[in-house]
């Protein structure tokens, strides 16, 4: 199956985190539905008032403005499921739009954040608590990050913008620079447009507040802008009553905040003939980032799991830029929350806000310590069949116990692994982590994932299956740097011992999915019928499409792929990043040394690969 498996088969979502959200809140969303230019068919605004029970149920008092028609006060009610994390799904609210599908994301410190890209909509939604504010809330300095579609739906006419509001408490912002980029429609990139507006004003009334720009033409920022800002006045959310626009602030620090620890995220990004949008986390750990992006892009069509590595300056400042990615980033206060547009031809708007720590009595899963145990992308990736996953948490095990040989066993050192109540093969237990495989015979779209540990039962954390869910080994065991792949002397590629251009290499890996002949749980790769990856698998280094000689199971080995591939003739010299593609997958995490000339064909053979630690 390619996408997702909403609330599907015997098994049910976590719903012991529904009380994240409960009181009234402040949302806004904005939905393109795109041609495969990247032009908007129909644009929709959806914003309002939704009013959570705690419990599983919502009520919107809201409004819409759709260029299908439709406009107008819009009330309904829905539910919701969230987990512990704080992840899951709500109801779509519309019955136009986006009909009968779920809007997913996650929620933190009363943020929720999400997108419905399994119903195949492009669409950003945020809500926040709403307080009871005043003037007086709506103080100090803040960076507003600003997307714009224009009714015509023209990708052409898109732009976004970065906003410095410096506002005094009582009603009037003094003179805003506006930073603004603009679609590209040339083949020159066009430099960003740099503006004044003056005259700002704002007003609340009964908790929700108005914006007032100037309507003089051609400025970035136009008009009269609805918002809703958290009881702390840290970040607030808006855009137009009538328009197609999406606003996010951040109250801007005196001092940087620590940018550190576990985002939820979600964005809304519009290329130069393509719209994406997404919904997922990024862990950021001494200025490298794990991204996981579930995204959906007028390109495929598909929904899919990305996960990738980037940096950034941690706590050095407020402001930066992520060159690799084209995106202006501000980090508000403590590092709590982070905003950024995208500069041209990549446009967009984003926000991630930093996730709650969890504890809970021993034997404990962390509800986002799902992880594979390769890529160490964060949590919201979810699962594929046959992959080898760690799980994090704290008193799982009594001690480090490793399996001592191929097949693993359904029980190690006193504890068991049920998924969906199967027993899973252990590959190793310790106190802080297991490490497991995801059962072949698993079918239903969510996973429930439970230890038992000498008899007394964890908490359950669920996850949802995907099709595949690739990670590369790195030697450095954390998901970053150089691949774990050997040349075909099975010596390991390194700076000192690069790859070639045309030669075949070995990368190992997991997440692949099924695969043919099947093979028991926990079962070595057989050798005599190699076992292959059923879904279609692709590999690139450098960007270039490598071709691939095997893709399956590593021989001999339990809970570890294989891909065998060409290096491409054209390749760079020098570190290059090595990415691995499934029909509902991409991840682009680590690299590959490459120098130059060819090198004596690869079969597959079993190879050591390091078991991945937090």
């Amino acid at each position: 199956m390619v996408g997702l498996a909403v609330p599907a088969g015997a098994q049910v979502w976590d719903r012991t985190g529904n009380g994240l959200l409960s009181g009234a809140y402040g949302f806004r969303e904005l939905i393109n539905l795109p041609d495969a230019a990247g032009n908007a068919t129909r644009l929709i605004t959806f914003y309002g008032t939704i009013t959570f029970d705690g419990r599983g149920t919502y009520a919107i008092t809201g409004n819409a403005v759709d260029t299908g028609g439709g406009s107008g006060a819009y009330n309904t009610t829905g539910t919701y499921s969230l987990s512990a994390s704080g992840y899951g799904f709500l109801k779509h609210p519309l019955t136009y739009g986006a009909p009968n599908g779920s809007l997913f994301g996650s929620v933190s410190n009363g943020v929720f954040i999400g997108s419905a890209t399994e119903n195949q909509i492009n669409d950003f939604f945020v809500a926040v608590p709403l307080g009871s504010p005043s003037n007086s809330t709506f103080s100090g300095l803040y960076s507003m990050a600003y997307l714009n579609f224009p009714p015509t739906g023209s990708a052409a006419s898109t732009y976004d913008s970065m906003a410095l509001l410096d506002v005094n408490g009582a009603g009037s912002v003094a003179n805003v620079p506006v930073k603004t980029y603009l679609a590209q429609t040339t083949a020159t990139v066009p430099a960003p447009v740099n503006q004044t507006e003056n005259s700002v004003t704002y007003s609340f009334t009964s908790g929700v507040g108005k914006l007032r720009f100037p309507t003089t033409t051609n400025l970035a920022i136009q008009g009269d802008k609805v918002f809703y800002i958290t009881p702390d006045g840290n970040f607030f959310i808006g855009g137009s009553a009538t328009g197609f626009d999406f606003m996010l602030g951040v109250r801007r620090p005196s001092v940087a905040g620590n940018f550190e620890g576990l985002y939820y995220q979600g964005g809304f990004n519009q290329g130069p003939s393509s719209v994406d949008t997404y919904y997922g986390s990024i862990n950021v750990r001494g200025g490298t980032l794990w991204e996981h992006q579930r995204y959906l892009s007028t390109i495929s069509g598909i929904p899919a799991n990305y996960t990738a590595i980037g940096h950034s300056p941690g706590a050095t400042t407020i402001d930066y830029t992520d060159d690799a990615s084209d995106v202006e980033y501000v980090v508000g206060t403590d590092g709590a929350i982070r905003i950024g547009i995208g500069r041209s031809p990549y446009l967009g708007i984003r926000v991630a806000v930093r996730a709650p720590k969890f504890t809970g009595e021993d034997p404990y899963i962390d509800p986002t310590g799902v992880l594979n145990s390769a890529s160490f992308a964060p949590f919201t990736a979810g699962v594929a069949r046959g992959e080898l996953l760690t799980i994090f948490g704290s008193g799982l095990a009594s001690k480090l116990t490793v399996a001592p040989t191929v097949p693993f066993p359904d029980s190690l050192g006193g504890v068991q692994v049920l998924m969906n109540n199967r027993r899973a093969a252990i590959y190793y237990v310790s106190p802080t982590q297991v490490s497991a495989i995801v059962p072949y015979g698993i079918t239903d779209g969510i996973v429930q994932i439970q230890i038992i540990k000498d008899n007394l039962p964890s908490n359950t954390v669920t996850a949802f299956m995907y099709t595949t869910n690739p990670g590369i080994f790195s030697l450095s065991q954390n998901g970053d740097g150089s691949a774990a792949a050997l040349h075909a002397n099975y010596q390991v590629i390194t700076n000192d011992n690069p790859a070639r251009p045309g030669e075949a290499v070995l990368v190992f890996l997991t997440g692949l999915g099924d695969v043919t002949p099947t093979i028991a749980d926990g079962a070595p790769g057989p050798t005599r019928t190699l076992a292959e990856a059923v879904n279609s698998i692709g590999a690139y280094v450098d960007n270039l499409q490598a071709t691939i000689g095997f893709a399956g199971l590593a021989p001999t080995l339990s809970g570890l792929y294989q891909v065998n591939l060409s290096v491409p003739d054209k390749v760079s010299i020098g570190e290059v990043f090595l990415d691995i593609a499934g029909p509902d997958s991409y991840t682009s995490q680590v690299k590959i040394a490459v120098a130059a000339a060819a090198s004596d064909p690869v079969v597959p053979r079993k190879a050591s690969v390091p078991v991945h630690r937090r």
